[in-house]
């Protein structure tokens, strides 16, 4: 249904997005759609990028305005921003990967889709796997907590770090967080807390899944998370905040959900980020109850194999092959 349309795919820098939507990419090529570099040559033209970019393709490339035009689009609270609403005006259709996005864009949206992440386990690279063991200090017998994190206060590492904090001894456990950015000092001197800074290939997180055993993450909201979809693809438990676009495909009987509560985002989080406003909500993890999880994780590691292989089996539903079928319908339904 799709061979014979050209899609130019337009895609941000930013890592995220720009595996997700190099994985959307093949995806297309499996379909036969032929793969064009320039709006010009296209049927359709996708955007995967911030909203906030979108005005900026219209004025790069004016012939926008006579092609059929998608945009990857994600939000983590439950209000839009005004000027994403704007942007999302902009375009014929909105593509995003999980239901709660797709009742926080719908209104502001022509057209919507659901289009889920590609989700594989991550190649291992043995010799990634050794540098980083050796980068560690790892042991065979310690169990490792990872985590893959920013300075984005949305990920809340500093809740996933209290919970952590003196719960194990050094020689038990370890938290081992990638960062692009450094952690405060107050966190990164936590015993037991090993930090890893900066930006990684792609062999290297997989070295992190590979070697951890419990993916951790405390967030406020995710509009998907990679993370923890590809630490479940790899048949690692995952301890994670119960909120958000992580719960299309997480659930009680292969993850460890954490309690939370709803509430208005918090003053100093806004003062961070500008797009955040009194109004938007999302979700405050309740530490206690991720400090418990993180206590069975370790002390019933083998009594929990049937989550972990239950985590795996989840992520079957997003082959390429099953996300292929998704665009797949989507281009056919564009309008001649």
């Amino acid at each position: 249904m799709s061979r014979g349309i050209r899609v130019c795919y337009l895609l941000a820098h930013w890592l995220s997005h720009r595996r997700a939507g190099l994985a959307y990419r093949d995806c297309l090529t499996r379909l036969g759609v032929e793969l064009v570099e320039e709006p010009t040559d296209a049927d359709v033209v996708v955007i995967h990028n911030e909203p906030w970019s979108y005005a900026g393709y219209f004025r790069a490339f004016p012939e926008l305005r006579d092609r059929h035009v998608v945009a990857y689009a994600v939000w983590e609270t439950d209000v839009l921003p005004a000027h994403y609403r704007f942007a999302l005006g902009l375009v014929d259709e909105v593509w995003t990967c999980s239901s709660y996005c797709a009742a926080v864009l719908r209104d502001a949206a022509r057209s919507l889709a659901i289009v889920p992440h590609v989700v594989e386990e991550p190649v291992r690279d043995e010799r990634a796997v050794s540098q980083l063991r050796e980068r560690i200090g790892g042991s065979e017998d310690r169990f490792y907590f990872y985590t893959i994190t920013s300075a984005n206060p949305r990920k809340a590492v500093a809740d996933a770090v209290r919970a952590f904090e003196g719960l194990f001894s050094p020689d038990e456990a370890s938290f081992l967080i990638k960062s692009t950015a450094p952690l405060p000092p107050e966190l990164a001197k936590v015993p037991g807390v090993v930090t890893l800074v900066g930006m990684a290939t792609d062999a290297e997180i997989a070295a992190l899944h590979h070697l951890g055993h419990c993916f951790v993450s405390a967030h406020r909201s995710e509009g998907w998370g990679l993370g923890l979809s590809e630490a479940m693809a790899c048949g690692n438990l995952v301890v994670a905040t119960g909120h958000g676009g992580n719960m299309d495909f997480m659930d009680e009987g292969n993850s460890l959900l954490v309690a939370y509560s709803v509430e208005p985002v918090h003053e100093k989080e806004r003062r961070v980020q500008h797009f955040l406003t009194p109004e938007m909500h999302w979700a405050y993890v309740d530490v206690a109850d991720l400090r418990e999880k993180l206590r069975l994780s370790r002390a019933s590691w083998p009594e929990l194999q049937p989550v972990r292989d239950r985590a795996r089996a989840a992520m079957a539903r997003f082959t390429p092959e099953a996300v292929a079928q998704v665009l797949g319908q989507r281009l056919a339904r564009k309008p001649a």
